[in-house]
């Protein structure tokens, strides 16, 4: 089990095509997110998983799973993107948490290791913090 990654996502050279970012929560907890590019927060809309338009709270956070258009692929070359998710065991029989990244708009799609761990007792938080280098 693991509660962080750093990983790779290669980008189209010179493309205007937009790169998503899409952060799923599983196992119906409920999670607060942040997402920095270069260590600037991100704070532009996104789609939650149903597609319903939404925005980050008033402390940059999106809630629960959502996706968000980080830029396009010409200005993302060496940026890293920091994702930091605190997840919440709402559910009286489930002590399982998980945070699955993916990104699309590049030169594939790609979806990362599944993060998971447990949290035994319900109320408590857990935090998921994994790093793209966007190359």
């Amino acid at each position: 089990m693991a509660t962080t990654f750093n990983d790779n996502y290669q980008v189209k050279s010179g493309s205007s095509d937009d790169v998503i970012l899409s952060v799923t929560i599983g196992y119906a907890q409920i999670a607060s997110t942040s997402v920095t590019v270069d260590g600037v927060q991100f704070t532009a809309g996104g789609k939650d998983e149903h597609g319903n338009i939404i925005q980050p709270d008033a402390n940059g956070n999106y809630p629960d799973s959502f996706s968000i258009v980080i830029g396009q692929n010409k200005d993302l070359p060496s940026k890293t993107v920091l994702i930091v998710s605190t997840v919440e065991r709402v559910q009286d029989n489930e002590d399982n948490t998980s945070v699955q990244i993916s990104c699309s708009g590049g030169v594939s799609s790609k979806t990362f290791p599944l993060l998971t761990e447990k949290i035994m007792t319900k109320g408590e938080t857990l935090i998921y913090d994994p790093e793209i280098q966007i190359n």
